[in-house]
């Protein structure tokens, strides 16, 4: 049937249900009709109405055994049929017969299958057509003669009997119909709010999935927050006395050797601290305007250098010029990061990686598409790939940092991040950041290549430093370095001991270097009493790690300059002679 695929929730199944019960009571019952009435008008050698009977009743049966017809076609069908014989026995026997009856029924089918607007049809045909009746009658047009077997009307008569089964039809039809509207309408308002409410859950459902991941993140951060202070403590005199020794080994040897090697193993060691502490906070730099293309080109060409011969390297960059605002070094860790995923993933069999660069539609957007030929994901892998400390490589071989990483630059660039990879075919990772629109100075464009160490800086003469730092193998290793470079330094492990010196003594110090986290007495309250006491006192603090609100409130404390840990002997040097030397010019 043409609606047999109706929902019994749905309004539209009953009225197929209800147009069956009239087909099939009106083929049982209207046998008992059926055959009485062909009888007397056989007996009264009426015809017409024999042959209105059967094809009526006929057609009654046929719409009711073909299951293929539509709902609306049997009843449109059902409702010519009722209008057409109520017409016909008006015709041939008037108001004694049944046709007003019939004719009155028509109206009330279409209500009750197709709604009122077709039950008002009905109505208006039914009208007109007792309308057309009576004026034939009233012009004498034609009448019922009184020999007929059921002529006993008249005009009045007609007039009477054709306005009670007007009324009577239009009451029952215009309820029926209503009444089917207003279930319509309700089941539809109904059907709207459990859509609006499934769609609430979905966007509730997807707000809770971002909060999820939202509260991984932090976590991470927490964690990163936590552990980078006492991670880059540990590699600090690591790094720091490793230099040391660099000075005194002989070029060449073996000592240089594992040397060189140690100091290698400490900037992986903070390379995987600063990776870790970028889901913590947002660009650690303010964002810049940047060439996407000068990046990708530069972190092809380390690429390069690190990949073997069975990779195939490709650029197709497309959008040559594409400005967009992120800091360089960030956006050049990302380029690397894919790069290594992808080079890794076709480390057993080769292939080609690609990276290509293009412009979305509009122009608004700009989209870096590095593709590989390597062993692809699963969509179970796929789906992870993003979650921080998730990797599929083996244990020593990967952090689980390199597309978390990505994902959280990308998110603080407010860009998508997309991924499609097949098993054993490869995979597509597509970055989509805004483009900045306008003409740029090609002298405002930040380079993306970190500033070469500068030489080690030359000593203040007779510059007084006072170290603090609750870590005693850190705070060694800065008075050895200090002191070498020719700075008088008074180092104190004891936070409290320190504010003490600081307040009792600040005129005897001239630079003061402290670290940020110590227990009790942290570097920023230290600070801000070493500034009570010598407002001028140039400070530099050292960190492993520093968010926008802690730099916001040491850029107002006036703390001269700020150091990441672990650091370079050149690099201590570097910061305690700008802060001298900032103080000298102002």
């Amino acid at each position: 049937m043409g609606d047999s695929r109706a929902s019994a929730h749905d309004l539209p199944y009953w009225r197929e249900r209800i147009l069956r019960a009239l087909l099939v009571s009106t083929c049982w019952f209207g046998a008992v009709a059926y055959v009485p009435s062909v009888w007397l008008a056989v007996v009264n050698d009426l015809w017409v109405i024999v042959v209105a009977d059967t094809i009526v009743y006929a057609s009654v049966v046929g719409i009711t055994l073909w299951p293929r017809l539509s709902s609306r076609v049997r009843t449109w069908t059902m409702t010519a049929l009722a209008y057409a014989l109520g017409v016909v026995l008006i015709l041939v026997v008037g108001i004694a017969g049944s046709g007003l009856i019939w004719l009155a029924c028509a109206p009330v089918f279409a209500a009750i299958v197709l709604g009122l607007r077709a039950a008002i049809r009905m109505l208006v045909l039914n009208a007109c057509t007792m309308a057309a009746l009576l004026g034939a009658m009233a012009a004498d047009l034609f009448h019922y003669a009184p020999d007929t077997l059921f002529a006993d009307g008249g005009f009045a008569n007609f007039v009477v009997g054709a306005a009670n089964a007007s009324l009577l039809s239009t009451a029952v039809a215009w309820s029926i119909g209503s009444l089917l509207r207003g279930l319509e309408e309700s089941q539809a308002q109904l059907r709207k709010e459990i859509d609006d409410r499934i769609a609430a859950m979905a966007e509730r459902e997807r707000l809770e999935q971002q909060l999820r991941e939202a509260h991984k993140l932090e976590a991470v951060g927490r964690l990163a927050s936590g552990i980078a202070h006492d991670f880059n403590n540990l590699l600090v005199p690591i790094l720091g006395n490793a230099e040391e020794l660099q000075r005194h080994a002989a070029p060449g040897s073996h000592q240089a050797s594992a040397l060189a090697d140690i100091v290698t193993s400490a900037e992986r060691g903070r390379s995987l601290v600063d990776r870790v502490l970028t889901f913590s906070r947002r660009a650690s730099t303010p964002p810049s305007p940047v060439r996407l293309a000068d990046v990708v080109r530069d972190a092809v060409q380390l690429l390069r250098a690190g990949l073997p011969p069975s990779i195939e390297l490709v650029q197709a960059l497309g959008e040559l010029d594409a400005i967009v605002m992120a800091d360089p070094i960030e956006l050049h860790q990302v380029v690397m990061n894919l790069g290594t995923n992808a080079a890794y993933a076709m480390r057993d069999r080769g292939g080609r990686l690609t990276f290509g660069l293009v412009a979305d539609p509009g122009g608004d957007s700009v989209t870096l598409h590095v593709r590989d030929t390597g062993t692809g994901m699963t969509p179970e892998v796929r789906a992870r790939a993003c979650e921080p400390f998730f990797t599929t490589k083996p244990a020593g071989e990967g952090s689980g940092l390199g597309l978390a990483t990505v994902h959280a630059v990308v998110a603080s660039l407010e860009g998508r991040l997309a991924i499609d990879s097949v098993p054993g075919k490869g995979t597509v990772v597509s970055i989509t950041l805004p483009r900045l629109r306008g003409e740029v100075p090609a002298e405002s464009l930040a380079s993306m290549l970190v500033p070469a160490a500068a030489p080690a800086p030359r000593a203040a003469r007779h510059a007084r430093v006072l170290i603090v730092d609750n870590e005693p193998l850190v705070l060694k290793l800065c008075a050895t370095v200090l002191t070498r470079m020719g700075y008088a330094v008074t180092a104190i492990g004891d936070p409290q001991e320190a504010a003490t010196y600081v307040v009792e003594r600040a005129s005897e110090i001239d630079l003061l270097l402290t670290d940020k986290t110590m227990p009790g007495f942290s570097g920023l309250e230290l600070s801000s009493l070493a500034r009570t006491a010598n407002p001028s006192l140039p400070i530099v603090l050292a960190t492993g790690f520093l968010d926008d609100a802690a730099r916001v409130e040491a850029a107002a404390m006036g703390i001269t300059r700020v150091i990441a840990k672990p650091y370079h002997a050149a690099d201590l040097g570097r910061a305690v002679r700008d802060a001298l030397e900032a103080r000298a010019k102002g």
